[in-house]
Order: C-alpha cells, then sequence, then structure tokens
C-alpha cells in the first residue's frame, strides 16, 4: 500500500473515531441526565441546543467551510497565513460585538424565545456558549485544514469529557440548565488554550485582510444557507414543540432523539471513510470506482437497517434502562427517527454523481426543497400529534431529501444502481418494525424472546436472500481498488 494511502486511511480512522468518542461520551451521559433533570428540564436544554446550533450558523456565515475549499488554492504559506488569520480574528470580532449587544437585550430575547418563563441570567449564558462555540469550532476548522487528525480529535474529546463532567457536576449543584450553560463556556475556554499549542503561528498576528474575506464570504453564504436548511430539518421542530405543546414533551422528545443520535454512528463512520477512498479510487480507474460506489449502497443498507430493525423492536427495552418513568412514554418516536437516519445515510450515498460531476450548488436546491417541506410538516403536524408528528415529519423530509438527491444526481452523472435487494430488504424492515410496535408491545420475557428470535431469523432470511454471503468477487474488486488507489 502506497504511502499516500496510508496516510489518507489513518487520518480517515483518526476522525472517525474522534467523532465515535464523542458520541459514546454523550451516549453514556444520557441516563445520568435523565436522573438529573426533569423533563421540562430536557426540553429547554433541548430547546438551547437548537438555538446554538442556528445562532453558529448564521454568525459563522459559512467561512470555516469556505475556507476548507479554498485554503490549498493558495500556494505560498504567506498567502495561507492571511487567509486563516483574516478568517480567525474577522469571526472574533463578529462574535465579541454581537455577543455584546445580544447580552444588553437578554431581557428581549427571554420574553420572545421562552415568554419570560427563565432568567436573563441563563440567557446571557447561552449568548456567551454560542460565542465560544463560534470561535472553538473555527479553531478545530483549521486543524482539519491542516491535517492534523489527533490534534482535532483529541480536542474534540477533551472538550466534550470537561463539557460533561462539568455539566453533571454544576446540575448535582443545583445550577439546573444554566450549569450545562456554564460547563460549556469552562469546557470551550479549556479546549481553546489546547488548540492554541497548535494553531499559534497561524493566528499569532493581528492580521485583516477584507479582500480575504470577500472572497471567502462569496463562496461560504451559499454554504451557510445550506447549513441553514439543514438545521430547519434537523432541529426546527424543537421550535415547533416548543410552540404548540407542552415543555415536558419536548424534553420527552430531545431525550430519545438524543439515544437516536448517538446510536446511529455508523453513518458518521460510513461518510468519515469510505467516500474518500471510492473518490480516490474513482480518480484513478472511472469504472471500478464507480462499481465500488454502486455496491457500497448494498452494504450499508444491510448494516444500517439491522440497526432501525434493533431500535425498534427494542425501543420500549432501552428507554427503560436509559431513564427514569417520567421519560418512558418517549419510546414511540425511536422507532420513526431511526429510519430517518437510514435515508439521510442513503442520501450521502445517492448523492454522489452530484460530487462526482463537482455541482455542488445543485445540493443548495435539493436541501431547500427537503426543508421548506419539513417546516410544513412541522406546522400540520405538530399541532395535532405533538413529538410523534415531529418525529413523522423528519422521515419524511429526509425521505424526500434521498429521492430528490438520488433524481437529481442521476440527471447530472449516471449510476447504475441496484435498488431491488436494498429495497427489498428496507419494505421488510419497516413491516416488521411496524408489526412489533402494534403487537409486541410489553417488556415480558416471552415477548423480548420473540423479539429476539425476528433480530436471529431476519439474519437468516437476508442469507437465504443472498444479501449476507461472502461475495469473493466484490472483495476481489474491492481489493483491486486498494492496488488502484495506491498506484
Amino acid at each position: 500500500m502506497s504511502q499516500h494511502l496510508k496516510v489518507l486511511a489513518k487520518n480517515s480512522l483518526i476522525n472517525s473515531l474522534g467523532s465515535l468518542t464523542v458520541k459514546v461520551i454523550g451516549f453514556i451521559t444520557i441516563p445520568i441526565f435523565t436522573r438529573l433533570l426533569t423533563t421540562s428540564e430536557y426540553g429547554t436544554w433541548g430547546l438551547l441546543q437548537s438555538i446554538q446550533f442556528f445562532a453558529f450558523t448564521i454568525l459563522s456565515l459559512g467561512l470555516t467551510n469556505a475556507l476548507s475549499r479554498l485554503y490549498y488554492d493558495n500556494c505560498s504559506e504567506q498567502d495561507k497565513l492571511a487567509l486563516t488569520a483574516s478568517v480567525f480574528w474577522f469571526i472574533v470580532l463578529v462574535g465579541g460585538l454581537l455577543g455584546i449587544f445580544f447580552c444588553a437585550i437578554a431581557g428581549v430575547l427571554n420574553d420572545v424565545l421562552f415568554h419570560g418563563r427563565e432568567s436573563n441570567f441563563l440567557i446571557i449564558m447561552l449568548i456567551l456558549s454560542i460565542v465560544c462555540m463560534l470561535i472553538i469550532q473555527t479553531s478545530l476548522a483549521f486543524l482539519q485544514i491542516k491535517i492534523q487528525p489527533l490534534a482535532f480529535s483529541t480536542s474534540q474529546v477533551i472538550n466534550v469529557l470537561f463539557y460533561y463532567i462539568g455539566a453533571v457536576f454544576l446540575v448535582k449543584a443545583g445550577y439546573s440548565i444554566s450549569g450545562i450553560l456554564i460547563a460549556a463556556i469552562v469546557a470551550s475556554g479549556i479546549t481553546m488554550i489546547i488548540i492554541l499549542y497548535f494553531i499559534i503561528n497561524d493566528i499569532k498576528i493581528i492580521f485583516y485582510e477584507f479582500g480575504k474575506v470577500k472572497m471567502l464570504l462569496k463562496q461560504g453564504v451559499p454554504l451557510m444557507f445550506i447549513a441553514l436548511v439543514s438545521w430547519a430539518m434537523e432541529l426546527s421542530d424543537r421550535l415547533f414543540l416548543n410552540h404548540y405543546r407542552p415543555i415536558t414533551e419536548l424534553g420527552l422528545y430531545s431525550f430519545v432523539y438524543q439515544i437516536v443520535t448517538a446510536i446511529n454512528f455508523i453513518n458518521i463512520v460510513f461518510i468519515q471513510t469510505v467516500p474518500i477512498y471510492l473518490f480516490k479510487v474513482r480518480e484513478a480507474d472511472k469504472l471500478h470506482g464507480e462499481f465500488l460506489q454502486t455496491q457500497s449502497l448494498r452494504y450499508y443498507v444491510l448494516v444500517s437497517l439491522y440497526i432501525a430493525l434493533i431500535l425498534s423492536l427494542f425501543a420500549r427495552e432501552i428507554v427503560g434502562i436509559l431513564a427514569p418513568q417520567a421519560y418512558h412514554d418517549a419510546y414511540k418516536c425511536i422507532p420513526i427517527l431511526a429510519f430517518a437516519y437510514f435515508f439521510l445515510g442513503c442520501f450521502y450515498i445517492l448523492h454522489v454523481g452530484i460530487a462526482n460531476a463537482k455541482k455542488y450548488h445543485c445540493l443548495l436546491y435539493i436541501f431547500l426543497i427537503a426543508g421548506v417541506s419539513n417546516v410544513i410538516l412541522n406546522f400540520l403536524l405538530i399541532p395535532p400529534l405533538g413529538a410523534i408528528g415531529a418525529a413523522l415529519a423528519t422521515v419524511a423530509s429526509y425521505f424526500i431529501l434521498m429521492v430528490i438527491g438520488n433524481i437529481v444526481s442521476q440527471k447530472i452523472y449516471y449510476l447504475n444502481w441496484n435498488f431491488r435487494e436494498p429495497a427489498g430488504f428496507a419494505l421488510l424492515v419497516i413491516v416488521l418494525a411496524a408489526l412489533s410496535n402494534l403487537y409486541l408491545g410489553s417488556r415480558d420475557f416471552g415477548v423480548t424472546t420473540i423479539k429476539v428470535a425476528l433480530v436471529a431469523g431476519c439474519g437468516m432470511v437476508f442469507w437465504r436472500w443472498g444479501l449476507l454471503q461472502p461475495e469473493k468477487t466484490f472483495i476481489r474488486e474491492w481489493l483491486g481498488g486498494v492496488k488502484i488507489a495506491e498506484n
């Protein structure tokens, strides 16, 4: 294996392990916070996370995403230094000034966002945590751009560790949600000290060149709109739940959403590692790379749908283990959200034609259609159905994203996908999940045994179907891709 490919594989693995560790830490803390926070407090926490992500998306102006695309277009080290320094100090200036402004109107924000039910101190902590998040994420982007995966992953993990440890300590001390925000600010400060060790040479001079920032803004603002639409699809349901339903229901939905996103780490690992390898193979051998791209759908469907099936069958048991009685009704949303993440992962595979043709602007329109659909569905479904309506809106919008993404991608760059077996697999798992939730609702030993038998039996059916059989031809082709990538 060539040195270049070894470095590529090593960097991808380190990044994936870092992301996986962050997810694992978040999952481990779920039963702790469900016992420290009431459902209404958990709902407030979920709403704050939605606001944080929305504010970060707006304030960052897409600069970090644009920087990752344009950094290597600047050949000289001096130009790269000017670029990174300009972005960093621009972000610090914008974040600082807007932070001061919003802290000054904390009372107004409290009335608008929380109908005056929270303290102004919590609003100020929220604003400061957003500013810290803005600076930390910009600094982490520098580590990614400079290809320092170990520093990037370590900084991520340290930030999350200090955040959760501090949050647990402060919540137990009686600071409630404000304690979580204080922990986020302190963790950001500690992490920034560590990151400075790696990026100090890039920002050690206070440098600002308007031309550089203007160039990045032209690239970044469209990417910002894509991120905003992603926010609308993934987090806007929290705002609708907060407006139309009791805060306790928002707490249940935020809790179950955290479970599903933590367990569905397969999407993160797959998206961060396999596509990099496949694109490298395709650049060297178009036909071989396209073959591997189309086959990857089959194996992604196999793994991710098995996870969705297990989540659907054992939703009651999972919630019962992770949370006290007050949270147990949240299990109903788990099967729906599990399939939502399955559709999202399929989108990232099926839209590769757009990436192959480098038609990235098409993604804006695809996300816009799916995002608008999500907002409309949230408006229609959440008032009568609550958290179930939010979950249904999410799965529908991700399905729309997958379908439209595939249609547009195929028109731009045709790939011969084999949908027959994955579609049949998906249909069977969805039917099993629906029937189990209708007729296997209790948690007694007999019902649990039947569920275990269904999971095992499903695997036997797929083996008979041919989905799990070892394929020597595919393995040979995959190893052949390694040799192509080496050369």
